[in-house]
């Protein structure tokens, strides 16, 4: 049986915040009963509290999309059936009236659960938690992931990652490093952040100066944007927060996703989800942070690990599109440019040097790029320079993107990503499965052994060519060294390009 474990805020010590708590004259009397026994109450429930606590945090590691300080749906369904219908809502309004957590109070039926996350305050690197009655949770978790993992075992995919291993020690003092350098890049800007506290005090005059600069250092935690930390600023469960607090916690979220992450392929908690045949499909790998690839290792072969990554992805993919809206067509001259742009990987170089930007601030002109054009509502897109530019230079181009934003902007983020899983899923991987090939899906990149590189590079290539008409440039990273080519701010374009998979897995 695999160890249980339950991570926890370390600020967060659930026996003794119980115990300090006079439950007879506190929160109304509500939990009175609580009082009665306190310690056996602690001794039988301690698990249920921690339970709670660790599927908020774990919930960064299946939904990447889930942003600054956002909000865990958690399924009540689901609590109830681990918890027991009395002790999942007990546990919930005790953490609620704490002030431990918080709520979001959004439910739709059929749609989504009400969402909750950890309070600001009580924020902060997790501890690992013994599952106190090994014998009672420890064996309804135990049952949880069998069963979850009995339905997964005649997929090829569900083979393929579980043949996937991490060296732990080495991913977590990096992440370590990396969330200690990122709070000390803040020091300069500690007094400026401090002082705001309200979403109009959030001015681009202020703020982008301290984006631009943070954004500079690859290696760093992703910072907000503006327009990301002026929600969180406004949101009503931030009040009497100021924007320094918001976004360190922001920082500790991305980096307790990432321990979760590491933790979960050592001990091979592995998951496997696709919302529907059409979609991506979501794994510990698909959503593990860029720069924590370089220490997997393939646990049955000495063969190095290769990713093959579509250099100019997202804007190449949007070439799917325009394939399928000229199909039989000649394409207008616009529309040949932005294709061979991205298929040649110097979209990103082009548009730069056209709006004066130096190459050291790509990862910031990447998220800017996202933003004002395929991620946002269609008359922001129109007021913003880089909107206007884009529009001049690639006319029906924009005239598609605002087609597919038509209804609603956030559909044309999730067609890209269903096209891209038409080509990615339905016919590279299925012809890798067909020949026996080990490798593994990072939604619009694949990961090999060394010695299939070239093989898969070319499946690669044809399988795009053949609905695009020209083949993507493909950069090959060997995974076991550090990254050149990390993807920082991966975070932010996760929450502007990415179709939600949901928090809710069972186990």
């Amino acid at each position: 049986m695999i160890q249980q474990q339950f991570a926890v805020p370390g600020k967060i010590d659930i026996p003794l915040i119980l115990d300090s708590i006079d439950f007879t004259r506190e929160y109304g009397g509500q939990f009175a009963h609580i009082e009665k026994n306190k310690q056996r109450y602690i001794n039988d429930h301690q698990d249920k509290y921690h339970y709670f606590l660790h599927k908020i945090i774990e919930a960064g590691v299946f939904n990447k999309t889930l942003g600054p300080l956002g909000f865990a749906s958690l399924s009540m369904k689901t609590l109830c059936q681990m918890l027991g219908s009395r002790y999942a809502k007990e546990v919930k309004d005790v953490l609620l009236a704490a002030g431990i957590i918080q709520s979001d109070n959004q439910y739709i039926v059929g749609q989504k659960s009400i969402g909750y996350r950890i309070h600001p305050d009580w924020m902060s690197r997790s501890v690992l938690r013994e599952v106190f009655n090994p014998h009672i949770m420890g064996k309804k978790l135990e049952q949880q992931r069998v069963q979850y993992q009995s339905q997964q075992q005649a997929d090829s995919t569900w083979k393929n990652l579980n043949l996937i291993g991490i060296n732990k020690q080495e991913a977590l003092r990096h992440i370590e490093e990396k969330l200690n350098s990122s709070l000390s890049a803040l020091l300069s800007y500690d007094y400026t952040l401090a002082h705001i506290t309200t979403s109009k005090q959030l001015t681009k005059k202020v703020y982008e100066p301290i984006f631009l600069a943070y954004t500079s250092n690859p290696a760093l935690y992703s910072l907000m944007i503006i327009h990301l930390l002026r929600k969180a600023t406004s949101h009503k469960q931030s009040e009497g927060l100021n924007a320094l607090q918001l976004v360190k916690a922001s920082l500790l979220s991305q980096y307790e996703a990432d321990r979760m992450a590491i933790e979960k392929i050592a001990k091979g908690d592995f998951f496997l989800e696709q919302p529907d045949k059409t979609s991506r499909i979501f794994t510990n790998i698909s959503n593990l942070s860029s720069d924590l690839r370089q220490f997997l290792f393939h646990q049955q072969s000495e063969s190095r690990l290769i990713n093959l990554d579509i250099r100019n992805s997202q804007p190449y993919i949007f070439s799917l599109l325009l394939a399928d809206a000229y199909r039989g067509e000649e394409l207008p001259a616009d529309v040949q440019e932005y294709i061979r742009l991205t298929s040649s990987g110097t979209f990103y170089n082009v548009l730069m040097d056209d709006l004066g930007y130096p190459q050291e601030q790509r990862s910031a002109f990447k998220v800017k790029f996202f933003a004002s054009i395929f991620f946002c509502k269609s008359e922001h897109s129109a007021g913003q320079p880089f909107g206007r530019y884009f529009a001049q230079r690639f006319p029906n181009v924009y005239k598609q993107v605002e087609h597919h934003k038509e209804r609603d902007y956030s559909d044309l983020a999730i067609l890209m990503q269903r096209r891209e899983a038409s080509v990615i899923l339905g016919k590279i991987s299925a012809k890798l499965t067909a020949s026996g090939i080990f490798h593994a899906t990072i939604h619009d990149s694949v990961v090999v052994l060394e010695e299939h590189t070239e093989k898969v590079r070319k499946m690669m290539m044809d399988g795009f060519r053949d609905e695009i008409g020209t083949s993507p440039t493909i950069e090959s990273d060997l995974l076991s060294t550090s990254l050149d080519c990390v993807k920082s701010n991966e975070w932010i374009i996760d929450q502007l390009f990415g179709e939600t998979m949901g928090s809710e897995i069972a186990w």
